[in-house]
């Protein structure tokens, strides 16, 4: 009848859903390139990536220049970077609250001479 496909229309119908999802899926090739050339093809993908993966190690900086611009520490080991890097700063920040807490205060700096007594004695104390 005339609204019904054949079952070599929907043979083939199922055949292009099927060639579809396949090529989703990326099981088959997209269609540019013969299916006897796909297995070819894709070494040769693999083979340029291979490649290119080997230039960029090739082209790396080595050790020593990351060290120069102070982007690799090789004074420590590298399980041991971080934990030298929070030691490090924790050191700087130690240093710090040490010189704050040592600082004299806005109006023993006036008594000495070192600051006019143009300014508020509200800010004395750190």
């Amino acid at each position: 009848s005339a609204g019904q496909l054949s079952e070599d229309s929907v043979s083939i119908y199922k055949d292009v859903l099927h060639n579809k999802n396949c090529r989703k899926k990326h099981i088959l090739d997209d269609g540019t390139v013969a299916p006897a050339l796909s297995m070819q093809k894709k070494a040769l993908e693999r083979a340029r990536l291979s490649l290119d993966l080997e230039r960029g190690l090739k082209d790396r900086p080595t050790k020593e220049q990351l060290a120069q611009k102070n982007i690799l520490d090789t004074e420590v080991s590298p399980n041991l970077a971080a934990t030298a890097r929070d030691l490090k700063k924790a050191k700087v920040s130690d240093k710090v609250e040490n010189k704050l807490t040592q600082r004299p205060s806005v109006d023993e700096v006036k008594q000495s001479g070192v600051l006019g007594s143009g300014l508020n004695s509200d800010h004395s104390d750190a």
